[in-house]
């Protein structure tokens, strides 16, 4: 239930913390819920997937702290080893596939039902799938959506059996499988760019602004930004990568994420370690991948000045992103090739915002607003290289 005084006390307590109204920090926020707990009799709190937060760790200690004030129920995998230790002298209940069995075969029925393909297959056609499915997915709710999206794409009954006959056991041998159909689509450069930018992309991305980013590739620079080459319908995005990746409405628009945290987990993990048939699809390192999308933002820019005004309401899809975070890709690309393309790129752009975010308030108030490219951090950042050649190129 809304209550105005708590939203109040929450806004206080940020504006005072973070006046500049970034993050509070996991302590401050720590501090701020045991506060908030303290002004009730009893709350219950949930805690879905501890596994999956970048620190979790940390964020499981100080469910300890907060535990004093309140009843939290936490779920996590097994896999997370060093969480189950942290919080071992709390009750624990470890389910296991057997355990879902009934619930498996209640979700492959219905799954099976709502499909838009599959629901249209005869009552034997479907009956089959069930119990292959039940039999195979040991568990794995993740995995029965997965081969229920791949049998849904096959075109005959006889071409479904085959496929029941066929199927990888396990995730990992899944994500593989699912690679491997993608990289036979004409759509493949798409959905290997969309995957890049969703591995390194600093915020979430928005359906729109992904669409126009798997296009930047596509652009001719000397001619603009084309929006006949930015994908006609987004969703195609999200359905040619077969359930790797998902669109969910909130308040802020259409964004788009991985299907599971495995899903990143597997397209992060070092090719050669994993034995991937495919491995351009593996953005390992990570370093590769901010490579890529320096290149993409600083040629996205490059586009603005050339781009018709007719068509610049299309290109603006991704500008409030890419003008913020370009420099960030830069800086986490450790790549001597970046800045040579940024000392190219910008000889004939302008760009209003970005280098903030690596920390340059003093270049910026030296130059009155602007940025001396031949003092730009950057190049301190990643490392010693020699002078740009032409310092009088400034940001705007």
């Amino acid at each position: 239930m809304y209550n105005p005084r708590i939203v109040a006390q929450i806004k206080e307590t940020w504006m005072k913390k973070s006046p500049n109204l970034q993050h509070l920090g996991l302590r401050n926020l720590q501090d701020l819920i045991i506060q908030l707990l303290q002004q009730s009799q009893q709350t219950y709190i949930v805690v879905d997937a501890l596994d999956e937060c970048d620190h979790p760790n940390e964020v499981a200690n100080i469910l300890i702290m907060i535990a004093k004030h309140c009843s939290i129920l936490v779920t996590s995998r097994s896999e997370c080893e060093d969480t189950s230790t942290i919080l071992e002298s709390y009750p624990q209940i470890h389910i296991s596939s057997d355990d879902v069995q009934a619930d498996i075969d209640h979700f492959v029925k219905s799954s099976l039902q709502k499909h838009r393909r599959i629901s249209k297959r005869s009552t034997e056609i479907k009956q089959h799938i069930s119990r292959a499915l039940v039999k195979a997915a040991d568990g794995m709710f993740l995995w029965v959506t997965l081969m229920i999206e791949m049998l849904g794409n096959q075109m005959s009954d006889h071409e479904i059996a085959l496929a029941l006959m066929q199927l990888p056991i396990g995730l990992t041998a899944t994500y593989f499988r699912i690679l491997t159909e993608i990289d036979r689509l004409p759509s493949r450069g798409w959905c290997m760019r969309a995957i890049t930018w969703l591995l390194c992309a600093r915020r979430p991305l928005q359906l729109s602004e992904l669409a126009s980013a798997v296009a930047i590739h596509d652009m001719n620079k000397s001619a603009g930004w084309d929006r006949t080459k930015v994908p006609n319908d987004p969703l195609d995005i999200i359905y040619d990568c077969k359930g790797l990746l998902s669109c969910i409405s909130t308040p802020h628009g259409r964004i788009v994420q991985f299907t599971h945290t495995s899903v990143r987990d597997f397209l992060l993990a070092n090719p050669a370690e994993v034995a991937s048939t495919i491995p351009k699809y593996h953005i390992f390192p990570l370093s590769k991948g901010h490579t890529l999308m320096a290149k993409w933002c600083l040629g996205y820019l490059a586009l603005k000045g050339k781009t018709p005004a007719e068509v610049l309401e299309s290109y603006l899809n991704l500008f409030t992103y890419v003008k913020s975070h370009w420099g960030t890709h830069i800086e986490e690309s450790h790549s001597p090739e970046v800045l040579d393309i940024f000392t190219q790129v910008t000889s004939d752009m302008e760009v209003t915002e970005g280098y903030e975010c690596l920390n340059a308030p003093q270049e910026k108030e030296k130059n009155g607003g602007g940025l001396d490219l031949d003092s730009y951090t950057v190049r301190l950042k990643l490392g010693l290289f020699p002078p740009v050649s032409n310092p009088a190129h400034r940001l705007i």
